[in-house]
């Protein structure tokens, strides 16, 4: 069975190339337009990594990180961002 990585970010063409990518390397891959509905895939299927955009309307990448952890406790969450960091 291939492991289920979730990919969240609110740009379609990011998702896309993310997903394509995962999927190439024989992962199965879901993904979500921002963090309710990746709560809501969450809470249906057997995602064992997370990768997400910090900057998303609604709620962002740390906000779903909060709320991931709840649901499952311990879950793997990659963060990222098109913007510059310095922390």
């Amino acid at each position: 069975m291939n492991k289920i990585i979730l990919i969240v970010d609110d740009e379609q063409g990011y998702r896309d190339l993310l997903s394509m990518e995962l999927s190439g390397q024989g992962y199965a891959v879901l993904t979500a337009a921002g963090g309710p509905g990746a709560l809501e895939i969450l809470k249906k299927e057997a995602v064992e990594l997370i990768i997400t955009d910090m900057k998303m309307p609604k709620m962002d990448g740390l906000d779903l990180l909060i709320a991931a952890r709840q649901l499952r406790p311990g879950i793997p969450i990659i963060l990222m961002t098109g913007y510059a960091v310095e922390e």
